[in-house]
C-alpha cells in the first residue's frame, strides 16, 4: 500500500487502494486506518490519502544509522570535490535504478535523479551499470516486459541497442550516459562492491556538457574506480543498501 501511494504525487481514494492492490475493502479500512493513527499515512479534504511525514522521519533515522550509506556518502562527497561534479549511489529496486545518497557540487545545481527517485535501468550512467549486472537471461526478460522509455534522441531506443551497449559497458567496466535523460548533461558511473565482493549498486557522476572536457573522461572514470576500490576496503555490506 506504500509503494502504491509513493506512486502518486495526487495521492488515491479508498476505492483506488481497492483497485491497485486486488483485496477486499474491509482489509483496505483496516489497514488504512492502522496507517493513519501511526502517522505514517494522512488523508486530505478530498479524502485522498497521501504518504505522512512519519515516514519521512523513519527514513533519516535508517539514512543517520546506516555505517554502509554513511561510508559511502563520504567518499560521494570526496568524489564530488575532486569533480566538481554530483555524485550518486545508485541500487537496482527491481526493474528500475533508485538514487540512495547524492551530494551536489558545481555551480549550476543539477535538479532530477533525487534521492528517493527512480531511472529506468537503460538511462544514465548508474542505472546502466545495474543493467549491465544483470545475466543476460534477466536482461532479456526485463525487454519483454518494459517498453523502452524515451527521453531524448540520445536515449537507448531498442533492444539490440541497449544489448549491444551492454556488452561495451561490461567491455569497459563503466558507463557513460551521454544526454540520454537530460540533453544537456553526461553522466559517468562505475560498479561498487562490498568488501565481500558483493554487488551493492553503482556511484556516479553527472555534470552539464561540454564536460566531460577533451581528456576528461578518463580521469573522471579512474576518480571513480578510487572511490569504488576505498569503498571496498572499508567495513560495510550491499545488504545493508541493497534488497
Amino acid at each position: 500500500m506504500l509503494d502504491l501511494l509513493a506512486e502518486q504525487d495526487r495521492g488515491l481514494r479508498m476505492s483506488d487502494i481497492q483497485r491497485g492492490l486486488g483485496i477486499p475493502r474491509p482489509t483496505v479500512h483496516r489497514i488504512v486506518n492502522t496507517l493513519l493513527d501511526h502517522g505514517y499515512v494522512v488523508r486530505d479534504d478530498d479524502d485522498r490519502y497521501h504518504l505522512g511525514i512519519r515516514l519521512y522521519e523513519l527514513g533519516m533515522r535508517v539514512q543517520s544509522s546506516s555505517s554502509a550509506l554513511d561510508t559511502i556518502a563520504h567518499e560521494l562527497e570526496a568524489i564530488a570535490d575532486d569533480l566538481d561534479a554530483t555524485s550518486y549511489l545508485s541500487v537496482r529496486r527491481g526493474d528500475v535504478a533508485m538514487c540512495l545518497a547524492r551530494v551536489d557540487r558545481g555551480s549550476v545545481r543539477i535538479t532530477d535523479y533525487q534521492i528517493g527517485e527512480t531511472l529506468p535501468l537503460t538511462v544514465g550512467a548508474g542505472p546502466k551499470i545495474l543493467l549491465a549486472s544483470m545475466t543476460t537471461d534477466e536482461i532479456e526478460a526485463l525487454l519483454d516486459a518494459t517498453r523502452l522509455p524515451i527521453f531524448t534522441a540520445n536515449t537507448l531506443s531498442s533492444r539490440r541497442a541497449t544489448l549491444d551497449a551492454v556488452e561495451q559497458i561490461r567491455r569497459d567496466g563503466y558507463a557513460v550516459g551521454r544526454g540520454d535523460h537530460v540533453e544537456i548533461q553526461t553522466a559517468i558511473g562505475v560498479p561498487l562492491n562490498d568488501p565481500y565482493g558483493q554487488p551493492a549498486g553503482a556511484i556516479s557522476v553527472a555534470m552539464f556538457q561540454p564536460r566531460p572536457l577533451p581528456g576528461e573522461l578518463e580521469v573522471i572514470v579512474q576518480r571513480l574506480r578510487v572511490g569504488a576500490e576505498r569503498l571496498g576496503r572499508k567495513r560495510w555490506w550491499a545488504s545493508e543498501i541493497s534488497r
